[in-house]
């Protein structure tokens, strides 16, 4: 387990944003990083937040830079429950962060992904759901206008499973303008250069002409698997052979891979994915399809929509709760299998360095548990070393010793005491044919001094590879 410690003070150049406070990674892409953050303010006031870090490697590129203005200027001017929110845009010398609305939930890349190994599927008026909330995020971004009303004329042109987040709520919203088509856009695309996600993007997006029934075709690519669990290119296995497939165009309806799929919802999804030859066809407005899939009565209500995500990602969303809870109450960080963990190093939203990494104190009980472990396998490590030594003892026999065969019935038997071990001082004064010790049914007897032994029994054993001792039995006849 991660504790939080006491934060260093900020640079005194940096601006005062420190009131952001960051934890573990959310998630990662290949421009930025987005962590767990938390706004503290008084009164205990505490919000969680996800915050969107530009790499490092990144941090110098003019390009990278102006698309992350670019998106957190154009998502800011889109005001709708369907779309996630910027909260903030933190600039200092060294980093670029946009702060976002933290969402409960789960992407539909993650979902697709558990219910798979979960061998389960989408109910299909989740995913209609899904897809109403996601064409009216959509249509507020198509019709946004700038400050001074003018519209602004945003093309999202990554529409895709991992840029939509379906809340516990059950409510379902379009992220990440990173690649946002704009009229006054600053970093300008090149013509004939496609941005996206190939297996999501229409025909006529990839000579770089995208419209507002490109994202409509996106939408309808990811209602299509939503509602098989599978793209409707799963022959494709080069980017060659996709893009082929692509420029042919869907040709099946979901209800060839799903029977239950209703003929009503086929001919909307049919409608919405036309190849380029018929994009004139697709629905004129994202919000055309939503209405149209409103009317086909097969939307799930938003309760049945949560529950299902609750259910699909339960570990998952349990994580991330305990990471935000700890967050916002300054409790030690929980490290859970399954979902980020946090480090034991990260950095302010001003850039100072914030340790939490356990303090000395926390350490103390820790230390006398592991303290305790270590002196009962000390003990029980001596405890056998004694007991090998003991049988060694036991099987060792005297080389000035012989062993010869029990008294006879009626003789006289030694006494109990002499049955016992005698003390130290009592062996060292011992005299030489005196009868020490021997068990039950064999007689010890000293061999007088100054009798002769063959050479070869002057050391009466050998000592094997293992290390143990191998007596020669002659010696002892």
């Amino acid at each position: 387990m991660v504790r939080r410690g006491p934060p260093t003070e900020p640079p005194r150049a940096s601006p005062p944003v420190s009131k952001y406070t960051l934890g573990p990674e959310l998630g990662r892409g290949g421009m930025a990083a987005v962590h767990f953050g938390v706004v503290v303010g008084d009164l205990g006031f505490a919000r969680a937040v996800a915050v969107k870090r530009i790499h490092p490697t990144l941090a110098n590129d003019p390009g990278t830079i102006d698309s992350l203005k670019d998106e957190a200027r154009l998502a800011a001017r889109i005001r709708h429950p369907n779309v996630v929110s910027v909260l903030d845009v933190v600039a200092t010398e060294s980093e670029l962060s946009i702060v976002l609305d933290y969402i409960h939930g789960e992407s539909v890349s993650g979902l697709l992904r558990r219910a798979e190994v979960a061998g389960k599927s989408f109910p299909v008026g989740v995913c209609v759901a899904i897809a109403i909330d996601v064409l009216h995020g959509l249509h507020a971004a198509h019709t946004a206008v700038d400050e001074a009303g003018n519209a602004l004329g945003i093309i999202h042109r990554d529409v895709s499973p991992q840029n939509i987040l379906v809340g516990s709520d059950g409510v379902s919203r379009i992220l990440d303008f990173g690649i946002a088509k704009a009229a006054n856009r600053s970093q300008v695309t090149r013509d004939g250069k496609a941005k996206g996600k190939l297996a999501y993007m229409p025909p006529e997006q990839l000579g770089g002409d995208a419209s507002v029934r490109s994202d409509v075709y996106a939408l309808g690519i990811v209602l299509w698997q939503m509602l098989t669990g599978h793209l409707p290119f799963l022959r494709a296995t080069t980017d060659s052979e996709l893009l082929a497939l692509v420029l042919k165009g869907v040709r099946e309806p979901p209800s060839r891979s799903r029977s239950e799929v209703p003929a009503l919802l086929d001919r909307i999804v049919m409608q919405a994915v036309d190849p380029a030859e018929d994009a004139e066809s697709r629905y004129p407005s994202a919000q055309a399809m939503a209405q149209a899939l409103e009317e086909s009565g097969t939307a799930s209500p938003r309760a049945a929509v949560g529950a299902f995500v609750d259910e699909l990602a339960a570990e998952s969303l349990e994580a991330r709760r305990l990471i935000v809870s700890s967050l916002e109450s300054n409790a030690p960080l929980p490290s859970l299998e399954g979902d980020p963990s946090p480090s034991r190093r990260t950095r302010s939203m001003t850039g100072a360095v914030v340790d939490i990494a356990p303090s000395p104190r926390r350490w103390v009980p820790i230390l006398g548990i592991a303290l305790l472990l270590l002196g009962a396998m000390i003990g029980a490590t001596l405890l056998r070393l004694r007991r090998l030594e003991g049988a060694t003892k036991a099987s060792d026999r005297p080389p000035d010793t012989e062993l010869v065969p029990p008294p006879a019935v009626g003789a006289a038997t030694p006494s109990t005491s002499a049955l016992a071990p005698p003390s130290a001082d009592a062996t060292a004064s011992a005299p030489p044919h005196t009868v020490i010790a021997h068990p039950p049914g064999r007689v010890r007897r000293a061999v007088p001094n100054g009798s002769s032994r063959p050479p070869s029994c002057a050391v009466p054993y050998t000592v094997d590879s293992a290390g143990f001792r191998q007596y020669r039995r002659e010696c002892f006849e």
